[in-house]
Order: structure tokens, then C-alpha cells, then sequence
């Protein structure tokens, strides 16, 4: 049996995550539901986990350290995903929890979100 290193298992772990996330908001887009999906849930447990798996993803004081160098750019959700290894919805969405940017601006780039995700040729599954 081989022996996997913290790394390796932060990185499966990690990645697992993000597919779970992915796959929610693959559903609601699929399903026809809108922005709502990506806004806060109404249940607490569900709010806290929320909360919990959002710092653990993309903490705080590493995106606000981050933050001003990408800021202006107009791929910027999708730079700070690459550093941190998870989808640019899920910056999107710390970056508006943070109030990094306002709910105008998540709710602009997640329909410009929606649309590139209807028109991406789905991936196929992997069996886990």
C-alpha cells in the first residue's frame, strides 16, 4: 500500500471539494434555477458549512493579501482561482462574502458565468 504525502492528500481533498461545489451549481444552472443558487442559503447549518468550507477553500487573509494585484483585471475570478485551486465561482463568491466586490458586480459575473457554462460541452464523469 503506498503511503500518500499530506500534500497529496490535501490535493485529493481538495479537489473532491471543488467537484462537489461544481456539480451543485452545474445542477441549478441545469435545472433552470437562477443567481439564488449562488447566494446564501436560508438554512444555519447549511450557512455555517457553508461558511466553514469557504475559509477552508479560499482563506480570507490570503485573498485580501491577493486581492489588490488582480483587482482591475478583467479575468481577475479566474487568476485567484488558479492560485488557489478552485473554480472562479467559488472566488466570486468568497470575493462578495468579503466584501470585495458588491452584489452587483457577483451577480454580473456569475450570469456571464451561467452562459459560458450552458454553451461548455460537459465533461465527462468520472466513477468514484
Amino acid at each position: 500500500m503506498a503511503t500518500r504525502t499530506k500534500a497529496e492528500v490535501s490535493d485529493a481533498l481538495l479537489t473532491r471539494l471543488g467537484l462537489l461545489g461544481h456539480n451543485k451549481i452545474r445542477s441549478a444552472i441545469d435545472s433552470g434555477q437562477t443567481a439564488d443558487i449562488a447566494l446564501a442559503a436560508d438554512d444555519p447549518v447549511e450557512q455555517a458549512s457553508d461558511r466553514a468550507a469557504a475559509e477552508f477553500l479560499v482563506p480570507e487573509r490570503r485573498l485580501r493579501e491577493v486581492w489588490p494585484s488582480v483587482r482591475n483585471q478583467p479575468e481577475r475570478f479566474q487568476e485567484v482561482a488558479r492560485r488557489f485551486k478552485v473554480s472562479e465561482i467559488v472566488v466570486a463568491r468568497r470575493a462578495l462574502d468579503t466584501r470585495l466586490i458588491n452584489k452587483d458586480s457577483f451577480l454580473s459575473f456569475y450570469r456571464d458565468y451561467q452562459s459560458r457554462e450552458r454553451g461548455a460541452p460537459r465533461p465527462a464523469r468520472r466513477g468514484w
